[in-house]
């Protein structure tokens, strides 16, 4: 059994420090140039990622994120507690009355931001060759799974983005959380209901291969 150590701790302290240094100081310069932070922040997690540093510089990567579950699970911990006190403190900020007079809108809007893009992934998975499919098939589970995959959007991304171009609490802002809200709902219930198909079948769920 795998304990916490002194070890384990300095390694997430220094990871926390350079994430968070890295973040904001780049986050401010997308500010600066009128574009949400949250670009500049997305941008530093694919520089610290296995997308650069684990492609060149695999040494550093390795360093700061080493392959040891403990470690792993300490960053992923505070990573939700970011994205828990993020929508929470965009709860805060929302004006139900005002939003609920968006409702017609945010209603069409988040049935046609499910819609539209499942379709789209349901057509794609139909046009992958077979070889990237491990069970050929089931290859409409496969564009099932697919395409409700990418038609949940990311609320928490959405929401910072709002806040970064302090549109939060207009009538647009507004529109675009309760639909986000909609579509993020029914999404989460295809979602479940295909990956229920999934495992009624006799052989194993299908995934993608590398």
């Amino acid at each position: 059994m795998s304990f916490l150590s002194e070890h384990n701790i300095l390694i997430f302290l220094l990871q926390l420090t350079v994430l968070l240094l890295a973040a904001r100081t780049v986050g401010e310069l997308f500010r600066k140039l009128k574009q949400p932070a949250l670009v500049g922040e997305i941008l530093v997690g694919i520089i610290f990622g296995p997308t650069i540093f684990g492609r060149f510089l695999p040494g550093i990567e390795a360093f700061f994120f080493p392959a040891d579950p403990i470690q792993h699970s300490m960053l992923e911990t505070i990573s939700w507690l970011g994205v828990f006190f993020l929508l929470l403190t965009t709860g805060f900020e929302v004006n139900i009355t005002a939003a609920w007079k968006q409702r017609r809108s945010a209603l069409s809007i988040g049935i046609i931001g499910v819609v539209i893009p499942m379709v789209l992934g349901i057509g794609l998975a139909f046009l992958l060759p077979d070889k990237y499919i491990v069970d050929p098939g089931r290859k409409l589970i496969f564009a099932m799974f697919l395409g409700t995959a990418v038609a949940i959007s990311a609320m928490a991304v959405i929401a910072r983005v709002l806040h970064d171009l302090d549109i939060l609490k207009s009538d647009i802002g507004l529109t675009i959380i309760s639909a986000v809200t909609v579509n993020d709902v029914l999404g989460w219930v295809a979602f479940t209901i295909v990956l229920g198909l999934a495992t009624q079948q006799p052989h194993p769920g299908t995934k993608v291969s590398a």
